[in-house]
C-alpha cells in the first residue's frame, strides 16, 4: 500500500492500495493468498480496520467496502457516504465512527 496500514488477523496481512486493491499474506510462509477488489476507487487515505469481525476498507471516494475476514475476503456489504472520506473510521464500544469531508457519523445500536 502507499498510504494505509497493513493489518494482521489470525496469522493473515491485510494490505489495501488504491484502486481498492485487497491484498492477504501469510505471515509463516510470506505467500500471497489472495488478491481482489473492494468497491472502493481512486484514492485509499484511510487505513483498514477491523471491528465485529469484519474488514473495512474506506475509499477517498467516500465508499466503505465491508469484507469477510480470512485468506479469500469475500465482499459483504458496500456503503457510500456520499462525501470525500480521507479519515481512518474508528470502532468503539460496538459504534462505528466515519469521519466524512463533512460531518462524522456515528453507526451503532
Amino acid at each position: 500500500p502507499e498510504v494505509p496500514s497493513p493489518l494482521y488477523d489470525e496469522g493473515i496481512l491485510y494490505f489495501v492500495k488504491n484502486g481498492g486493491v485487497l491484498t492477504t499474506v501469510d505471515v509463516t510462509t510470506g505467500k500471497r493468498l489472495s488478491r481482489t477488489r473492494t468497491k472502493g476507487k481512486g484514492t485509499h487515505y484511510a487505513s483498514p480496520i477491523i471491528a465485529g469481525g469484519k474488514l473495512y476498507s474506506t475509499a477517498g471516494n467516500g465508499t466503505i467496502s465491508v469484507m469477510e475476514l480470512g485468506p479469500r475476503p469475500k465482499l459483504l456489504a458496500v456503503n457510500d457516504m456520499r462525501d470525500r472520506t480521507y479519515a481512518t473510521p474508528a470502532a468503539v464500544d460496538g459504534v462505528l465512527y466515519v469521519r466524512t469531508h463533512s460531518r462524522l457519523y456515528a453507526f451503532g445500536d
